[in-house]
Order: structure tokens, then C-alpha cells, then sequence
């Protein structure tokens, strides 16, 4: 499959490497879609630009504010240095040779080069041109529209070759900041130029098609997965930007479409089901965008309006964030988290929820942040008298968590005196690690009890050795263990034999009486 899935993608796109491509070369049909792909002509968008990831009306408000406000001033000031420092990347087509030599190869062994080629080298461009071009919107300084087209145009001969489980999130990944500086330098693009990036991104849209096609009739990853959340945002963003309401209908309502995936892929009161709760913007983060987007287009139905099957709602998976935090807001590292640690304040994607749902508790959260990032310009000011969220003692029974909470509401906030307590007994997942019946612990505004992970120091963290070979094993969780072995994975949860939530004692008790994790 992996090899007749190569072929396939070579012959429909005509690739030469440093070639460039024709633009009757570039409509590559892909099997499996209830529509053809073709070709994406912006030539036929009618409406001004940029309309997509920010509008006149926001960038307007965003002077004004800059104009007026310290915070504000410190907030462009700190784009701008960012912006600064991508003048001097070089804006060189990328040397896609590697595949050459590492296409016949097992696909697990090539994750590393895969991510580092596909993702990694790209981003690095698209991020810079999005950087430079959110700059040039909000300063008006021609230099950094100038270096950002480079930078498009860099990009644009990119053939889209390689076959592997993560090429279509990973160009989706680079895909978004791409299309969103697009979007933003329009109006300084020649009809040539906007040709160029239009079949780039046709390329795109074929290869990520095929890439979700693949998984879907693959049933990779268990079926319900982040990488599935990001096809379809790309492919729906793709389609409302050129004007393609069938592309659009597919990402929502198709085969594990958006909604579909509200639907399959929430549990409890709106946490992603991938047993791990730093995954959980990995599925979650790419549908927001996309609903963004829509809000700004007027595309209707819009995602952050629908009510999928089960009554979920994307604003569930939002809201359902703040009922697992340390008093700190700390995300507890539960399953894989890489080593790393992140509060949700730092999660900017709540800049987006606000401006969507006017929820003062993600007003609260951002006032929680000392350096917010540009799109806090764009969107409404936030209250600063914000209450913050009711919290307590929580019981998730699908996703076998428990948070025992010494302090409730406004009282449990950044209190160095409050602690939780943190149990799970979840089903195995794709992300999960050998952590059943782990305890976790935070008082004195920190960690006490954790997980003891290592950092990766290579850049694909998922195919390490050390997330193999130690984070994810009983060693590293705070839990039991037998014999100094790893627990099974156990797709069954565990039995929750008791749960007390009460003034003078807060108790919950989990076992393994069946010996699904050990005999």
C-alpha cells in the first residue's frame, strides 16, 4: 500500500524536483472524495483581502488600540522584534532530495526525517512569512511585505511528494500560517505570484486528501484522532477561502468529519478522548481556526454554532479545561506530554473562544496572561474585573479522572494553601502511558507528586527512544507497580470502587481486581 500510494501521488501531481509546475499539471484527482479536487483559482474571489484570519474592520481596532494602550504597544512591539528576526531567513526553495533516499523505507523507521522535512523546514518559512506579514498589516512598513512574498514564493515550488502516516497534518500544520499570510499580503501580489501560490496549494489539498483518505479507510490511530481534526480544517479552510462550499461540507459533515469527530471524540463534559490531556488542543485547536475563519467569512452553518450528535459542542471541549487544573492552572502531565508543562493561560487559542463566545471565564484566563500575543488586538478588550470559573472536586467517569479539591471556586485560584489531588484509571489510548492508578499532587502553587519525564532532544518527540523507552513507562508515573515491570495496556478502564466528595473528607479509591495490568 505504502508503495502503491507513492505512485499514485507521483504520477497525479507530475513532480520534478526544483521544477516548476504548470498549471495544467496541477488538478490531481484523489480517490475516495465525493468530489473532485481540481484546481484552486483564486482569480475567481471576488471578495477583498485580507477577509480570512483577520479583517479591515479588526486591523483598524488594532491600530486604534496601539495607538492608545501601553499593553497594546507592548504587544506589537513584541510581533515586531519577532518579525525582525525573520528578515535574514533565506528564502530558497527547500531541497526535497532526502525522499529520494528514504522513500522505499519502512515507514516507522523514517517518522524523524519525515517530520524534520515535512513539518519542521517547512513551518520554519511559513511562520516567518506569516510573522512578517502580520507586521507589515498593523505597521504598514513595506520591508516586511516584501520579505514575507519571498518567503511565499520560496514555498510555492514545494512538490508534496512524500507518503507516510504524518505528511497530510503535517503540512496542514505549515498549510494554516501559509494561507494565512497569503491572505494578509494579497494586495501586494502580482497575478503571477497568486498563480504560483494557488498551485502550491492545490498540491496541498490533493496530498492531504489522500493522506485522510488513507487514515480513514486505514482506521489509523484508532479510528478518532487529532491528525483527522487537522486534514479537515486545512481542506475546509481551503475551501472557504476559494470559494469551494463542497470542500467545505466534506470538512464538517464528511467521513470523520468536524462534527463527527465532536460527536465520537468527546467524553465527560468535553475532553478529547486520546488520554492525554496535552493532546487535548491537538484535536481541538485546528477546529477552533476553522470556526474563526467562518465566523469572519459569515460561512453557515459555522462549526462554533453546531450541536453534533451526543449534544456536543466545541465549546464543551474548551470550557471542560478549566475543571482539570492545578490551583496554579497547570494542565496536569497525564499520558504523553513529552516532558513538558503548560498552565492554560499560555494556551492562546482562548484569545480565539473569546472573541467567538464572549465567555468571561476565558476573559479571566487571558487576564491570567502577562504577554499576550497579537490577536488579543484583534478581538474585544477583556473585562478586568472578570470572575473566575467555579471549580471543585470532579469526578470524569468516561475518562477515569478524579480531582479531589481542597478549596472551591474563587477560593482554589493561584492559592498557595489549596490542593488537588489527581487519580486516573483511563482506558489505554493512542497517547496514553503506563500510568493507571497514578497519583499526582499540587500544593504550595506546584507540582509535589508528578510524573518524572524526560525531555526529547530530537525534534520528532513521538518516535524517540526516551518516550519509548522511559516516559512512557511504569518507571516514570507515580504509580504502582509490580515486579518493576510496565503495566499491560488495558483498552478496559479500571473500577472506580469509591468517590466522596465531602466538607471534612474528600476520598476516591480506584482498582484493578481483574488483573488487566498485571496478573
Amino acid at each position: 500500500m505504502r508503495v502503491l500510494l507513492a505512485l499514485i501521488l507521483l504520477g497525479a501531481l507530475g513532480v520534478t524536483k526544483g521544477r516548476h509546475i504548470a498549471a495544467d499539471q496541477t488538478q490531481p484527482s484523489v480517490g475516495g472524495l465525493p468530489f473532485q479536487i481540481g484546481k484552486l483559482d483564486s482569480s475567481r474571489i471576488n471578495q477583498p483581502c485580507p477577509r480570512f484570519f483577520t479583517s479591515p474592520p479588526e486591523i483598524n481596532r488594532a491600530k486604534d488600540r496601539i495607538a492608545r494602550e501601553p499593553a497594546a504597544k507592548a504587544v506589537i512591539d513584541r510581533a515586531v522584534a519577532e518579525a525582525d528576526e525573520q528578515l535574514p531567513l533565506k528564502a530558497t526553495p527547500l531541497d526535497e532530495s532526502w525522499w529520494l533516499r528514504s522513500k522505499d523505507k519502512p515507514w516507522a523507521e523514517t517518522y524523524p526525517e519525515v517530520f524534520e522535512n515535512t513539518c519542521v523546514k517547512p513551518s520554519r518559512i511559513a511562520r516567518g512569512a506569516n510573522s512578517l506579514a502580520t507586521a507589515w498589516l498593523l505597521t504598514g512598513t513595506t520591508n516586511y511585505a516584501n520579505k514575507a512574498i519571498e518567503l511565499l514564493l520560496a514555498l510555492a515550488p514545494y512538490s508534496f511528494e512524500p507518503v507516510h502516516y504524518d505528511v497530510g497534518m503535517n503540512y496542514a500544520v505549515w498549510g494554516v500560517k501559509f494561507l494565512e499570510a497569503y491572505d494578509a499580503l494579497w494586495p501586494m501580489l502580482t497575478s503571477n505570484q497568486r498563480v504560483q501560490i494557488d498551485e502550491c496549494l492545490t498540491r496541498m489539498a490533493a496530498a492531504i486528501a489522500r493522506n485522510d483518505v488513507y487514515w480513514i479507510d486505514n482506521n489509523v490511530g484508532g479510528g478518532i484522532n487529532n491528525h483527522l481534526a487537522w486534514h479537515k480544517t486545512m481542506l475546509g479552510l481551503l475551501g472557504m477561502f476559494y470559494n469551494r462550499p463542497e470542500l467545505v461540507d466534506y470538512s464538517m459533515n464528511g467521513r470523520r468529519g468536524l462534527v463527527p469527530l465532536l460527536a465520537d471524540g468527546l467524553v465527560d463534559d468535553g475532553l478529547w478522548c486520546e488520554s492525554s490531556l496535552a493532546y487535548q488542543f491537538a484535536a481541538i485547536g485546528p477546529m477552533l481556526i476553522f470556526a474563526d475563519c467562518q465566523r469572519r467569512t459569515g460561512t453557515r452553518p459555522a462549526l462554533s454554532e453546531v450541536t453534533a450528535a451526543n449534544g456536543r459542542t466545541l465549546k464543551q471541549s474548551y470550557d471542560s479545561m478549566f475543571r482539570v487544573l492545578a490551583p496554579n492552572l497547570l494542565i496536569p502531565p497525564i499520558g504523553d506530554a513529552y516532558g513538558q508543562r503548560t498552565s492554560l493561560w499560555k494556551i492562546t487559542l482562548y484569545e480565539h473562544a473569546w472573541s467567538i463566545w464572549g465567555d468571561a471565564k476565558y476573559a479571566w484566563l487571558l487576564n491570567q496572561n502577562p504577554a499576550r500575543p497579537i490577536a488579543s488586538l484583534y478581538s474585544p478588550p477583556t473585562p478586568s474585573n472578570a470572575p473566575a470559573p467555579p471549580v471543585g472536586s470532579v469526578l470524569l467517569p468516561e475518562h477515569g479522572y478524579v480531582f479531589l479539591r481542597s478549596c472551591s471556586d474563587e477560593q482554589y485560584w493561584n492559592n498557595p494553601e489549596a490542593v488537588c489531588a489527581f487519580l486516573t484509571y483511563d482506558r489505554s489510548g493512542v497517547h496514553s502511558n503506563a500510568d493507571k492508578l497514578s497519583l499526582m499532587l499540587f500544593g504550595r502553587n506546584r507540582m509535589l507528586l508528578t510524573d518524572a519525564e524526560s525531555i526529547a532532544t530530537v525534534p520528532h518527540a513521538f518516535s524517540s527512544r526516551v518516550q519509548n523507552e522511559l516516559n512512557r513507562g511504569g518507571l516514570s508515573q507515580n504509580t504502582v507497580m509490580i515486579d518493576g515491570q510496565n503495566q499491560r495496556s488495558a483498552p478496559q478502564m479500571l473500577r472506580l470502587v469509591e468517590y466522596h466528595d465531602l466538607p471534612a473528607e474528600k476520598r476516591a479509591t480506584a482498582t484493578d481486581d481483574t488483573g488487566a495490568l498485571y496478573e
